[in-house]
């Protein structure tokens, strides 16, 4: 490991030796009444070919700095919106390291030319939108959105297409001004054409609702992408086509168009190399722009986790994947006041995995009672999400919108386990199966008077159905303290689980808002939040002749239970701006009424809380600030929490609900920092997050005597959970090179009870990094990081520490004319404590692409696991145990490929 590790750093030196015979640029930019201009842009440039050699922006104090590769002649270029554009040029001698040119800007008579763009200026800043020039920080040689965004100061995406700025995950991502598949991020990194991008605009403080532009305090981030004039009102995309051994194959098809008035985007993909084109985290993203109103005012209602028709199964723990998507994205604008936007995804997927897992179980009486599971899983999973919206904008005061939004599965996971526990030996198939659906629908209207009153309207509606059918097949009879089988000597023992979930959720808010300007406002609102729930299982022994017996005990069967909960509210809040200060108190009022029937009984209650909130934020300056946000929520669980019935979990775990169970009050502070710094390309953000919850909703375990079956309980502990967490990261450029650190620390305490006892959980997560990387124009560019992670969890009388150390390294070389040589390496060093061992695994995968005489043509070779990796080791616990599994992993591809660019 060390070796390696050593090889990569020591290229990473190598990189950086190149950065030297540099020569300083330096010197302050003033109006004519000398007074200095901030945020001016300077731009330097090669006499020779006028080729951009850097660029700076000026700070409050008008200073400016630029490093460049030496030369002999160079000119600079001055804007700044208002003022005449103006250049120097200059020579420079051999000995010289720095050379100082100040500069005094004389204003626009015309005041028309205020709006003028310079084009070839790489980043520019208005208001709350800061718009970065593709061109100045690419190298050619970027395929798609992603590759762009990695270039720019301040942005981050990582491997899943989700992309931050400043440390903010941005939640939208539009193109031309309309959103690209829900503004869905990782189809727009993944599938955009990086030859099609012109500019990227940061839009912060973002709100698609005109009349609410300025008034809350979401900071929300969006993307717009604008596009070359020659991708606009014509076709544009690409084809991918790769083959390979054993019938390997990938087809990966983009289409797009934008006009004016109309665009449309398709995305396919149609692969068995592992590349699944649709997760279950792409999935759960896909919420539709559907929010909870009162979530907003100090609630959170719980709903019980969502089996989904898509792999939940991570690429990197999987045998084999099969993978189909289809994706179809619309808008249209017959009129600058309408505009009707849809999109409809299609996916199948089937996954085969294999693992061993090792599992420590949680008991207070025993530090050594270890299972040994071995699992083969397959997965065949269809889904299907479709949505319509409609929005009208008569003016900038009105807006109105319709959006309906619809998922649907067909899952299927068939799954052989055999555990090793002791002296017992069983044997366990399994088998899930569902067909869920949802439909929401949501309708908001604002309306801004001219008198300084702003008022909306907000509703919603959910259906949803869940009707899971579990089968299991055991060798060995299970749960037959609960679940007492027909026949105790049969084998194999079968019991299949019926349950249905019938969900119907309503939502409506008035807001009020009296504007004493677009920063300072009172703002009142009223709303309420009603569900009702409908909760059906049972649980049958199948025999060995066919027949099936039905159990009919109380305790067996949810017949029929009902739930409901409604929330009535109102709150107030003043948000005001002092200087460079903005506040926001605010206090909710809710009144819940809670009830369950089942079993001929209900069960009734009524509570009522007063919720605090308060939002604070100092803005040092435009791109600099430091907030503080704290509320407190009220917490409720659903139906799936307070069913008198068991059910069945998995092959060892039992689940019955608590009927008592009471809601959880959360406390939630989080301290942010946020820094761009463009006069040195220093970005830095940071902050804290603690979180506190009072008679928390966490699980009662009661293992069974053989110690390894479990029942879980809900309850409301009397402890206090909290978790704090630290997360901070700073990035720096330095002319070609961009290197920066990370870390994300997190500190759980969680109390239970395992068997009757208290048990309180500690956990310590930490996530540490560390990059480096080049932006050449020509050079070969490398990209170097390091990444420590190191968890460590006590509970239950049983401790355990697991650390993972992983650098990595990617090289992108250009080389004769259109060959370009792509590589990434990334080494593990996996170490588990307790006994549990060290393993160490790698992967490369390398690929040689061919342009065709700078055409549309593009020809590839490449491989996928290249080094033949055949396992991986990762650790997990959770309330119940500690557990390391090794995965049985992709086995190697190669590919020979062919692309065609539109």
């Amino acid at each position: 490991m060390y070796l390696k590790t050593l090889l990569i750093f020591v290229t990473s030196l190598f990189a950086i030796s190149t950065f030297g015979q540099k020569l300083r640029i330096e010197g302050t930019v003033k109006d004519t009444a000398n007074a200095p201009l901030e945020m001016a842009n300077i731009i330097a440039l090669s006499a020779a070919d006028t080729s951009m050699l850097g660029y700076a922006f000026s700070d409050d104090r008008g200073r400016y700095r630029i490093s460049v590769d030496r030369g002999e002649a160079y000119f600079l270029r001055f804007s700044y919106l208002g003022f005449e554009q103006q250049e120097i040029t200059f020579t420079v001698k051999e000995s010289d390291e720095r050379v100082v040119q100040n500069i005094v800007m004389t204003p626009l008579n015309n005041k028309l030319q205020e709006v003028e763009v310079v084009e070839d200026i790489p980043i520019t800043v208005s208001g709350d939108t800061i718009s970065y020039n593709a061109e100045a920080f690419t190298t050619g040689q970027e395929r798609k959105l992603e590759d762009v965004l990695e270039q720019l100061p301040g942005f981050e995406v990582d491997k899943d297409g989700q992309v931050k700025v400043q440390g903010k995950n941005v939640e939208k991502v539009m193109v031309e001004g309309r959103d690209f598949f829900d503004g869905d991020t990782k189809l727009a990194t993944k599938n955009i054409p990086a030859n099609a991008v012109d500019k990227v605009q940061v839009l912060r403080n973002y709100n698609d609702v005109s009349p609410m532009q300025g008034v809350d305090n979401d900071d929300r981030i969006a993307l717009n992408i604008k596009l070359k004039e020659g991708k606009k009102n014509i076709f544009f995309g690409d084809m991918t086509a790769e083959g390979g051994l054993d019938e390997r194959y990938l087809l990966h098809p983009n289409l797009f168009y934008y006009s004016p008035k109309f665009s449309v985007n398709f995305i396919g993909d149609i692969n068995n190399i592992g590349e699944p084109a649709f997760t279950a985290q792409d999935y759960f993203r896909f919420s539709g722009g559907f929010r909870n109103f009162n979530m907003r005012s100090g609630s959170s209602f719980r709903f019980g986790q969502d089996n989904i028709g898509v792999s939940t199964t991570s690429n990197n723990r999987t045998e084999e994947i099969t993978s189909k998507l289809g994706a179809f994205n619309l808008s249209y604008n017959p009129s600058k006041k309408w505009s009707v936007t849809g999109f409809v995804i299609g996916s199948e997927s089937k996954t085969l995995s294999s693992n061993l897992t090792n599992r420590r179980y949680l008991q207070v009486d025993t530090n050594d009672l270890t299972e040994i599971l071995s699992t083969n899983n397959v997965q065949n999973n269809k889904s299907g999400l479709g949505k319509v919206s409609v929005t009208f904008t008569p003016n900038k005061k009105v807006h109105i919108s319709y959006d309906a939004f619809g998922k649907i599965s067909e899952i299927e996971n068939v799954t052989k386990q055999s555990s090793d526990y002791g002296i017992i030996t069983n044997g366990v198939n399994s088998a899930d199966r569902e067909k869920p659906y949802s439909i929401q629908q949501k309708l908001e209207a604002y309306w801004e008077t001219d008198n300084g009153h702003l008022f909306s309207f907000e509703g919603q509606q959910l259906h949803k159905l869940q009707n899971p059918t579990l089968a299991l097949s055991s060798d060995l009879p299970l749960f037959i303290q609960v679940i007492p089988p027909a026949d105790s000597l049969a084998s194999p023992f079968n019991l299949i689980q019926y349950k249905e979930v019938k969900t119907n959720k309503y939502d409506a808010s008035l807001n009020y808002y009296y504007l004493f300007s677009k920063t300072t406002h009172l703002n009142f609102t009223v709303g309420v939040s009603h569900t009702d729930q409908i909760y059906n299982s049972y649980i049958e022994e199948e025999q060995n002749d066919g027949t099936r017996n039905l159990y009919t005990q109380d305790d067996l069967n949810n017949d029929g239970v009902k739930f409901s909960l409604t929330d009535l509210y109102g709150s107030a809040h003043y948000k005001v701006k002092l200087g460079k200060f903005i506040l926001t108190p605010g206090l909710n009022y809710h009144v819940y009424n809670l009830n369950d029937t089942q079993n001929g009984r209900e069960n009734p209650d009524t509570r009522q809380f007063l919720l605090p909130d308060f939002f604070a934020r100092y803005d040092f300056k435009k791109s600099e600030r430091i907030q503080l946000d704290y509320k407190m929520q009220a917490e409720f669980t659903d139906i799936n929490n307070v069913i008198n019935g068991t059910v069945i979990s998995s092959y060892n775990s039992l689940f019955r609900g608590n009927p008592e169970i009471t809601n959880a009050l959360v406390h939630q502070i989080t301290l942010a920092y946020y820094n761009i710094n463009l006069f040195n390309f220093t970005n830095i953000f940071g902050g804290v997050n603690y979180s506190l919850k009072e008679r928390d909703i966490t699980n009662v375990v009661v293992f069974d005597n053989t110690g390894l079956g479990r029942i879980n309980t809900p309850i409301n502990t009397d402890g206090i959970n909290q978790i704090l967490a630290g997360f901070g990261r700073i990035e720096k450029r330095f002319g070609k090179l961009k290197a920066d650190v990370g870390a994300n620390v997190a500190l759980s305490d969680i109390n239970n009870q395992v068997n009757g006892e208290a048990n309180e959980s500690q956990s310590v997560t930490q996530n540490y990094s560390a990059g480096l990387s080049t932006n050449f124009k020509k050079a070969p560019n490398f990209d170097f990081n390091y990444n420590l992670i190191y968890n460590d969890y006590q509970g239950a009388g049983v401790s355990n520490s697991f650390v993972t150390h992983s650098p990595s390294i990617e090289v992108e070389a250009a080389f004769w004319d259109g060959f370009t040589f792509r590589a990434d390496y990334t080494y593990n060093l996996y170490k588990a404590g307790g006994g549990l061992g060290t393993s160490e695994y790698d992967f490369l995968n390398a690929g040689l692409y061919y342009l065709l005489n700078d055409g549309p043509w593009e020809f590839s070779i490449r491989s996928l696991n290249l080094l033949g990796e055949e396992i991986i080791r990762q650790d997990a616990f959770n309330d119940f145990f500690v557990s390391t599994t090794r995965y049985n992993v992709l086995p190697r591809y190669v590919l020979v490929g062919v692309k065609f660019g539109i």
